[in-house]
């Protein structure tokens, strides 16, 4: 009687351990796609830093300055002539 207990005993622990360890697999397998998941957006996030970098660095150039002048300010060099062509 007592081998029969201490062998359900053993295999309700092993059933026990089998049954955790297939759970914590399946929680390390939704870490590892969250951790993916994340360093995409990194990824993202980093390129869109590298595009506003290079926006801002343009929106502070002479060349912007310049177009902007000509474009709303109607702001031309001496010698220039300015034609304006509405419709």
């Amino acid at each position: 009687m007592k081998k029969i207990m201490a062998f359900s005993f053993v295999v309700i622990f092993v059933g026990a351990c089998i049954w955790q360890v297939t759970a914590l697999r399946d929680q390390g397998q939704q870490m590892d796609q969250t951790i993916a998941e994340l360093e995409n957006q990194i990824e993202e996030e980093k390129g869109r830093q590298l595009e506003i970098k290079v926006e801002q660095e343009y929106y502070q150039s002479d060349q912007y300055k310049e177009q902007m002048a000509r474009d709303r300010c109607k702001l031309i060099y001496p010698g220039e002539l300015l034609i304006d062509i509405q419709q």
